[in-house]
C-alpha cells in the first residue's frame, strides 16, 4: 500500500475518472504522473488495489447472468462512479452480467466484442476493462425495464447494431411524430410505405442526402426523426443543427425533434439539462450532452459551431441561397459529421437547382433523391385527374410533382409564362444568314469593319445595338448585347461575372462596348453602378438607369410583353443561365437570382428611347458609323 500513500487522493480520483473514461493507462500516466506500471498494478485482479478499482468501478452488486435488481449501500467515496452497468452480447440478445451502483444517474449498456471473454471475466469476479466496445447512456432505472420486458432488451441490442440500417430501422418503430394531415399521434414505423423505408435506409447509410421532395410524402418527418437519431443514439456529445427559412420554421423543426424524443420508451428518455425556444441539451451522463439548436436563415446568419449532423430544411427559399450555404458548409461538413437537405424546388433560377444538378452530376457532396407523388400507394392516374380538377396548373405541379422538373420549378406564380420563354428560343440568330425582311446578318460579336467593304451595309439600315449591365460586387455583374434593329429582338451577346472589383467591371463594360461600338451602354446607377459611370469613358453613349421600384416595375412589364409577343430570341443552349433566371422570376424577387434578368430589363426598357430619331445619342452614333463606312 505504500503507493497509495506515495500518491494522492486527488491524484487517485483523477487517474480513476480518465480510466473510466477509458483512457490507456499510458495517456493516464501522461496526465496525472502515476507510473504506468503502478496503474497496472493498482487494476490487476490478483494483487490490485482494491479502494483504487473502488473507484473506478464502484461498490455494487455484480451479478453474472440474467438481470437481477439489487441495491447496495452508497460507495461513499468522493469522485467515485455515478453509473450501473450492463454487459450485453448483440448477437444472442441476452445479458452477460450487471452491476448495480446505488444512487446512480444512469445506466450504461456495454456492447463488448468479445462477449465469452467478458463473461469470463465476471465469472471470476472481475470487472472487464474494455475501452472500445461501443456503449449506450440510458436512465438510472433503465435495468427495471430490461429485466420486465425482454423486447425492451431486443429493441435495445438493434438500436445499437453495427448495422446502421437495422439501427435506424429500430428507432423508426418506436419513434412518435403527430401527422400533419389528420393531427392524429402515429408511429412512424408502422407508417412506412416502400418509398419512403428506400429513403430511410438511405438516411441511415450515405452521410449527405438531398431530398427533392413533392408535398405529403412524409420525407421531412423522416429527416426529422433521423436527426433525433444522430442525437440520441449515434452520437456521443451529438450537436444537431436544424436549420429552415424563417424562425418559425426552424423552431417547428426543434419542437418535432422534442415531441418524439419526448415519447420514446421510458428506458430510453433522457434529462433536459437546459431548454430555450431555440434550443434543447440532454444529459447523457458525466460531460455527454446531447445538443439540438434551431437556425433560422438571413443573409447575416453566422454559424461558428460545428454539427455531427445538420437538417437543412426548405433549401430553395433560403435567402441569397448560394451566399448562405457556401458560408454555412464548412460547419456541416467536418470529418464524420452528416446532413441532409430537404426542399421543395423554388424554380430553374434557383441555386438548389444547380445544387440539384450538380449531385445529379456526381460534382456536389450529396445524394440526390426524388420521390414523385404516385410512389405513395393510393394515388394511381385518376386520384391525379381529380386533385389536377381541383387546383390551378402551377399548385398542382408543385404540390403533386411527378417529374424532377415539376418539383425544381416550385410553388410560386412566376411572372413570364414558360411557354412564351420556351418560343423565345426557336429563332435565335446565329453566324451569317438570312433575316426575314432585313438579308444577311453579321456574325454575333463582329464589328462591320471586320468585313470586306463590299460586304457593308448602308450606314442607315446598319445593324443597331444596346448593351445593359446589371452591376454587383458581391453578386453577379451581368451584361446583354440585344440586336434590336427589327421588331424582333435578339440577344447578340451576354457575360456573366461574379466578385469583380470596380476597375474590373469597368474594363468589362468597356471591352464589351468596344465589340459592339457605337451601340448605346445601358448602366444600373445605383448605388456603385454610379461610380463605374462617373469613371468610365464612353462619351456620348452611357445612359444611366435609376433602378427604383416604379422604374424596375416598367422594365420588367416591357420584358414580359416582348417575351409574351415573342419578340425577344436567345439561343436556350447557349445561354442556360438566362432562360432559367427567366423562367424562375417572380416578384417579390428578393431571394432568387435575378441579374440576367434586369440586364435584359434593362435593355429592353432603353432601346426604343435610345434609338429614337430625337436622342443625342442616337445621331451622334449615326455619325460614328458613317465614319466607319465611308473612311
Amino acid at each position: 500500500m505504500a503507493e497509495a500513500v506515495k500518491h494522492s487522493p486527488a491524484k487517485r480520483r483523477q487517474a480513476a475518472r480518465l480510466i473510466r473514461e477509458n483512457c490507456t493507462y499510458a495517456e493516464t500516466s501522461k496526465r496525472t504522473d502515476i507510473g504506468q506500471s503502478t496503474l497496472e498494478t493498482w487494476m490487476s485482479p490478483t494483487r490490485g488495489d482494491a479502494d483504487f478499482q473502488a473507484l473506478v468501478h464502484g461498490t455494487g452488486t455484480l451479478q453474472v447472468g440474467p438481470i437481477r435488481l439489487r441495491l447496495t449501500p452508497a460507495p461513499g467515496q468522493p469522485d467515485a462512479p455515478d453509473e450501473t452497468l450492463c454487459w450485453i452480447d448483440t448477437d444472442t440478445r441476452e445479458v452477460i452480467g450487471t452491476l448495480h451502483v446505488h444512487d446512480a444517474v444512469v445506466t450504461r449498456a456495454i456492447f463488448p466484442q468479445d462477449p465469452q471473454r467478458t463473461r469470463a471475466e465476471l465469472e471470476a469476479g472481475r470487472l472487464p476493462y474494455l475501452p472500445d466496445a461501443h456503449t449506450f447512456p440510458m436512465r438510472a432505472d433503465a435495468l427495471e425495464h430490461l429485466a420486465d420486458d425482454s423486447t425492451n432488451l431486443a429493441l435495445l441490442c438493434a438500436l445499437c447494431s453495427d448495422d446502421p440500417v437495422t439501427a435506424f430501422r429500430a428507432w423508426l418503430s418506436v419513434w412518435r411524430f403527430r401527422s400533419g394531415e389528420d393531427k392524429a399521434i402515429r408511429t412512424l414505423g408502422d407508417e412506412m410505405w416502400e418509398g419512403q423505408a428506400q429513403l430511410a435506409d438511405l438516411l441511415a447509410t450515405d452521410p449527405f442526402t438531398f431530398i427533392l421532395k413533392a408535398r405529403k410524402l412524409g420525407q421531412s418527418t423522416i429527416a426529422v426523426s433521423y436527426a433525433a437519431f444522430a442525437a440520441r443514439v449515434r452520437d456521443e456529445h451529438a450537436r444537431v443543427h436544424a436549420y429552415s427559412y424563417r424562425e418559425r420554421a426552424s423552431i417547428r423543426l426543434l419542437e418535432q425533434v422534442k415531441f418524439g424524443l419526448d415519447r420514446l420508451p421510458d428506458f430510453l428518455r433522457l434529462s433536459v439539462e437546459r431548454e430555450t425556444r431555440q434550443e434543447i441539451v440532454y444529459s447523457a451522463s458525466g460531460d455527454d450532452e446531447r445538443t439540438i439548436v434551431s437556425y433560422p436563415m438571413s443573409k447575416n446568419t453566422s454559424i461558428e459551431e460545428t454539427s455531427t449532423h445538420a437538417l437543412l430544411d426548405e433549401f430553395a427559399f433560403w435567402p441569397d441561397t448560394e451566399t448562405t450555404f457556401g458560408r454555412l458548409e464548412p460547419t456541416f461538413t467536418a470529418p464524420g459529421a452528416t446532413a441532409t437537405l430537404v426542399t421543395t424546388g423554388n424554380g430553374p433560377a434557383n441555386y438548389a437547382t444547380t445544387l440539384w444538378q450538380a449531385a445529379k452530376d456526381g460534382d456536389a457532396i450529396f445524394t440526390p433523391i426524388f420521390l414523385p407523388a404516385t410512389a405513395r400507394p393510393g394515388r394511381d392516374a385518376a386520384w391525379l385527374e381529380r386533385k389536377k380538377r381541383s387546383m390551378s396548373a402551377s399548385s398542382f405541379r408543385s404540390e403533386y410533382a411527378c417529374t424532377e422538373a415539376d418539383a425544381l420549378a416550385g410553388p410560386a406564380e412566376r411572372e413570364f409564362a414558360q411557354e412564351d420563354i420556351d418560343r423565345c428560343t426557336k429563332y435565335p440568330r446565329y453566324s451569317e444568314h438570312e433575316h426575314p425582311g432585313l438579308g444577311t446578318v453579321w456574325p454575333l460579336g463582329k464589328k462591320q469593319e471586320h468585313f470586306p467593304r463590299s460586304k457593308r451595309r448602308d450606314p442607315l439600315v446598319e445593324l443597331r445595338y444596346i448593351v445593359a449591365f446589371d452591376i454587383g460586387k458581391k453578386d453577379a455583374t451581368v451584361g446583354v448585347v440585344l440586336d434590336v434593329t427589327s421588331d424582333v429582338w435578339h440577344v447578340a451577346a451576354y457575360c456573366r461575372r461574379v466578385g469583380l472589383s470596380y476597375p474590373a467591371i469597368q474594363t468589362l463594360i468597356a471591352q464589351v462596348a468596344a465589340d459592339y461600338y457605337p451601340a448605346p451602354v445601358v448602366i444600373e446607377a445605383n448605388s456603385m453602378g454610379q461610380a463605374v459611370i462617373d469613371n468610365i469613358s464612353l462619351p456620348n453613349r452611357v445612359i444611366g438607369f435609376h433602378t427604383g421600384e416604379t422604374s424596375k416595375a416598367r422594365a420588367i412589364e416591357k420584358l414580359a410583353v416582348k417575351l409574351q409577343n415573342w419578340e425577344i430570341q436567345f439561343p436556350k443552349n447557349e445561354l442556360p443561365q438566362l432562360y432559367n433566371e427567366l423562367v424562375g422570376y417572380a416578384r417579390p424577387d428578393d431571394y432568387i437570382v435575378q441579374d440576367s434578368v434586369m440586364a435584359l430589363a434593362l435593355a429592353t426598357d432603353q432601346a426604343p428611347e435610345a434609338y429614337s430619331a430625337k436622342n443625342r445619342l442616337f445621331r451622334a452614333g449615326v455619325k460614328e458609323i458613317e465614319k466607319v463606312s465611308h473612311g
